[in-house]
């Protein structure tokens, strides 16, 4: 039997039938790449993240670091050196945290 010959039903069942079939398909390959998209966000959040974290505040403690150094290197009397001298030492053991 020809596909010209069938009854109108049948075409339309035919033809709604295929449409589900397709859009099964694509619903499929959807849900895949959904879990791939998933992978790479646990692997960002769990790995990368806080690599960049830390970067930033390596950066934000050395750049405060050179800030300090040079208000200790203009300090005038003794009481203002010892402050930037254990503020400097505090930022270096920040630094050394942000290392390991």
């Amino acid at each position: 039997m020809k596909y010209k010959d069938l009854p109108l039903a049948v075409k339309q069942l035919l033809g709604f039938g295929f449409i589900l079939l397709i859009m099964a398909a694509v619903i499929g390959f959807s849900i895949s790449k959904m879990f791939d998209i998933k992978e790479d966000f646990d692997e960002i959040t769990t790995n990368r993240l806080p690599r960049a974290i830390a970067i930033f505040d390596i950066h934000l403690n050395t750049t405060n670091l050179r800030l300090n150094q040079l208000q200790h290197a203009f300090a005038t009397d003794k009481i203002q050196k010892q402050e930037q001298a254990e503020i400097l030492i505090r930022l270096i053991d920040q630094i050394n945290e942000n290392l390991d």
